[in-house]
């Protein structure tokens, strides 16, 4: 099926790659692909377009503005950060587009007739020439669980260009929001396979988690959905949780290239110097770093120059490099998105990496309200990732993270205790009635005397329903629980069980029932959990019993039902 981005004569073929190209798609990518070309020709304008960090989101992007420059569209990047810019440009012309670019970013030379713009989400408000200049036909919006929230990009989605396809790229599209997803701003989205797809397919790198502590968090504000920066810092930035982090790095990862991931820039700088102290190379890479420094620093980490690169934010979004192995995690965080950005750092796969490995001291992956990313379920507009927690334990003797039903764990052999089932005590059961209205009662009562004076006059129990049906009118029926100890009340003897069986025998001789209907009637006055006693086949016809034939066991009664002998027995039940 070919769709038809609007305003374009040809279909979008975005399979089809130029031979002068250097993009080469993966299967699950051309798939991803095809699924947006589809919600494209149902006449979805705004798309959220969900892949895996590491999945190639900057792939698709490319194979996408390729496509459209092909036709003579004109396409417009947007990304959050001024540091992506560049990021984004330098990824974008390793493809070989042999096109010009246009930027929106202060610091960078415009080119109005690019039909390629990169902006910047934080320039965009203080330019105004692309407003009556470009009318691209597609925008794409890197990192759409940021971009698209800014009021500009509102603006731009909402009212100004309602006819542009609109593509928000994203790993996570989730909010810390109390609407958690993103249906507000799109009207489709197509997914991706998950995390745990592509690392069965070998695309990213599985990953082994522990967490050999947790951090008291009780009492620090929470701010737009997650801890306040400032607060959480006092409670984390302690020489005690930094020795121990060290300690744990040092027996899990000692050696590894290593992300470190903190509260805040003095935070970051002091975790850098306890690793430094110990003869570690480790250096701090923040916001205010310097691009030339930034990617100094990032080409001797990933050739083994530098052991360990301290952070706050920087290295959780944009940060490409596979040969990362560890992640530690010092930042508590209620923000799925921002767990899950962090962890996709460790997931790239590499030659020298047989699996990533996060160490986690502050309790995020024991978080209900957080998801490993092998445990995450397809994504939903509305609520970002359905309720439920993820069954999950700690070993408490090597600290990984492993599913609730491993025993032994997996990494170390250590065996669970099998808790012993408490044994349950035997208790009586007992039937609970509902209350009864005053006129219920009235009724029962009078039934259960009927069926006392039947076994006094020796006519069928089924008598006494019939006459209850005369008095209360023919759709009225007594009810079945009723009938529990209406004669000999709730503690019958052995005797008088053995007495009604009897009486039982004659009726059914007389009135020509079977021995089931014995039973039934049996249990109905003294209940199901008493057997039944063998009832002989071979009964001989017995005599009609005498009119004023009476039973001593009767118990008395407070009021009496007049019961005239019927002329003519009936086989009532």
């Amino acid at each position: 099926m070919a769709g038809t981005i609007r305003g374009m004569t040809t279909p979008l073929l975005i399979k089809r790659i130029r031979s002068d190209m250097s993009i080469i798609l993966r299967d699950y990518q051309v798939q991803f692909i095809e699924d947006l070309r589809a919600a494209i020709a149902q006449g979805h304008t705004r798309i959220c377009a969900v892949l895996p960090t590491g999945g190639g989101k900057t792939v698709v992007m490319s194979a996408l503005i390729d496509a459209i420059l092909e036709r003579g569209g004109t396409a417009m990047v947007v990304v959050h950060r001024d540091v992506l810019v560049s990021q984004t440009v330098d990824k974008i012309r390793a493809y070989g587009f042999p096109h010009d670019l246009g930027f929106i970013k202060g610091g960078r030379e415009e080119n109005r007739t690019a039909p390629i713009q990169i902006a910047s989400v934080q320039t965009l408000p203080r330019r105004y020439w692309w407003q009556t200049v470009l009318a691209p036909r597609v925008i794409l919006w890197d990192e759409a669980h940021i971009t698209c929230w800014a009021k500009v990009s509102r603006r731009i989605i909402k009212t100004m260009w309602t006819a542009t396809i609109h593509v928000g790229l994203t790993a996570t599209p989730c909010r810390t929001s109390k609407r958690q997803g993103m249906k507000d701003v799109f009207t489709a989205l197509v997914q991706g396979p998950l995390p745990r797809e592509l690392q069965e397919l070998g695309s990213l790198c599985k990953m082994r988690y522990f967490s050999p502590a947790t951090l008291d968090v009780e009492g620090v504000k929470i701010v737009a959905g997650d801890y306040n920066d400032a607060e959480l810092s006092r409670r984390t930035n302690t020489p005690e949780i930094t020795t121990n982090a060290l300690h744990w790095w040092e027996k899990l990862a000692t050696g590894l290239r290593t992300l470190v991931f903190c509260v805040d820039c003095q935070h970051a700088r002091d975790v850098c110097g306890a690793f430094v102290e110990r003869g570690i190379a480790a250096v701090v890479v923040l916001g205010e770093t310097p691009r030339p420094e930034r990617d100094r620093i990032y080409a001797d980490f990933e050739a083994g120059a530098i052991t360990v690169i301290v952070s706050v934010e920087v290295l959780g979004i944009g940060f490409d490099c596979p040969a990362a192995v560890v992640g530690l995690s010092l930042r508590k965080t209620e923000s799925l998105s921002m767990f899950l950005q962090q962890v996709g750092r460790l997931m790239r796969p590499h030659e020298d990496k047989p699996y990533g490995i996060w160490i986690d001291m502050v309790g995020n992956c024991q978080s209900k309200k957080l998801r490993l990313p092998e445990d995450l379920q397809p994504w939903d507009l509305d609520q970002g990732q359905p309720p439920g927690e993820c069954p999950t334990k700690v070993c408490p003797s090597c600290q990984e993270v492993i599913r609730v039903f491993d025993n032994p764990c997996p990494c170390c052999g250590y065996k669970f205790p099998i808790k012993k089932k408490k044994a349950i005590a035997a208790v009586e059961l007992k039937e609970i009635n509902p209350a009864l209205t005053e006129e219920q009662e009235e009724r029962r009562d009078w039934f259960r005397q009927a069926l006392q004076d039947c076994y006094k006059h020796g006519h069928s129990p089924g008598f006494a329903t019939v006459r209850f049906k005369e008095r209360y009118g023919s759709e009225a029926w007594p009810v079945l629980s009723w009938k529990r100890g209406a004669v000999f009340g709730d503690e019958p003897t052995d005797d008088q069980r053995a007495e009604y069986l009897d009486w039982l025998d004659h009726v059914a001789t007389r009135t020509g029932k079977t021995p089931d209907w014995i039973a039934k009637q049996y249990r109905y006055e003294f209940g199901n959990k008493v057997p039944v006693p063998a009832i002989p086949k071979d009964r001989s016809p017995l005599a009609i019993p005498p009119d004023n034939w009476t039973r001593n066991q009767v118990p008395p009664s407070s009021f009496s039902v007049p019961f005239p002998p019927p002329p003519t027995e009936q086989p009532h039940d």
